[in-house]
């Protein structure tokens, strides 16, 4: 948002340097995520759900990378991943409370 507004008033110089900013801060959040991915793999015990966070830590670790070096390889499916995680979690903690209720 701060990019759109100093579009107009801003020099190409500042532009620039808040561009990279905004790359390194995604560089960050993609490694967070990947940890956050790895911590799921190792806490859970069901193997489709460790699957799935082990091909996103994969996919998000990769996207730093990628970000750093400057490449566009996975724009899109690196966060995709991360919302495909989410859900997934989401239906496993759902349908394991769902179990224990019906115990």
């Amino acid at each position: 948002m701060l990019l759109c507004l100093l579009a107009r008033s801003g020099t190409a110089a500042k532009i620039s340097a808040l561009a990279t900013a905004s790359d390194l801060v995604d560089v960050v959040l993609f490694t967070a995520i990947a940890a956050f991915a790895v911590s799921v793999t190792v806490a859970v015990e069901t193997t489709w759900l460790r699957a799935v966070a082990a091909v996103v830590a994969g996919m998000s670790g990769v996207r730093a990378v990628i970000l750093l070096v400057g490449g566009g390889a996975l724009e899109v499916a690196g966060p995709m991943a991360f919302v495909v995680l989410v859900l997934c979690l989401s239906f496993y903690s759902w349908s394991s409370q769902r179990s224990a209720q019906r115990s």
